[in-house]
């Protein structure tokens, strides 16, 4: 059947199918031994709204350099198109306008800080394939009320710090590793259940989780268990985190 043309015409957002145009005049640096792109910054593009496309001069657009958007306090919206895997160390650190993100199904790492301090960002959508959650990437991002990421292995140190809106955390089979104060202070989290494969979780990880009730493990792991929702490390009895009921 025919389909109809996206209209670029009058907006940034077409106006047959609602999806966006992708941003002009950014800026792009060959990678790969020049067989992809990475997007370097934002070059001379005036838009509130950055859309990412998913190539760029014929070749395939993969990541997004460190600090590519650092500081951009214009920047409302970020869509990122499908095939990019990587978002670089504080890509888009410190946005403060920029109250939502729409991750690809091909992303599958968030380098540290990407997002820090994003402090309007509210809405993100599922991070299908991402495995890897770096330092701080979402820290002080105190607007941000819910995350999924159902294929998840590590979450690193100060990952969701200060998020005091976030209020429920679904940690899937496929964690491993909860690293040091990784939710610590997100003040809206009521209950936290340890999957069985984790197998090290970092010094106040849940620390000033003040509406905190409920902290459980599950009976297949082995290296915790909770008692009284409590989290103890098993081997050397000690303390790992606590809650109040």
């Amino acid at each position: 059947p025919m389909t109809t043309a996206p209209d670029w015409s009058k907006s940034s957002s077409c106006a047959v199918c609602g999806s966006y145009k992708p941003s002009e005049d950014l800026s792009f640096t060959p990678i790969s031994d020049g067989k992809a792109y990475q997007v370097h910054g934002m070059g001379n593009c005036k838009d509130t709204v950055i859309v990412i496309p998913d190539t760029h001069k014929g070749l395939p657009v993969v990541s997004i350099r460190e600090h590519a958007f650092y500081n951009e306090p214009e920047i409302t919206r970020v869509v990122l198109c499908e095939g990019i895997t990587t978002i670089g160390p504080y890509a888009f650190g410190a946005c403060t306008s920029l109250t939502s993100v729409t991750f690809p199904t091909t992303l599958t790492s968030i380098g540290e800080g990407a997002f820090e301090r994003c402090t309007a960002l509210s809405q993100i959508n599922e991070l299908g394939k991402v495995t890897a959650i770096e330092p701080s990437a979402f820290a002080h991002c105190p607007s941000l009320t819910s995350v999924i990421f159902p294929s998840v292995q590590t979450i690193g140190n100060l990952a969701f710090s200060g998020c005091t809106s976030l209020q429920a955390v679904d940690l899937p089979s496929s964690t491993r590793a909860i690293g040091q104060g990784a939710f610590a202070r997100c003040t809206g989290i009521r209950s936290i259940a340890i999957p069985a494969g984790v197998t090290l979780i970092g010094d106040e990880a849940f620390s000033y989780c003040s509406a905190l009730t409920s902290l459980t493990v599950d009976e297949g792991n082995t290296v915790y268990r909770s008692v009284d929702h409590c989290i103890i490390d098993i081997q050397n009895k000690r303390l790992i985190a606590g809650c109040s009921t």
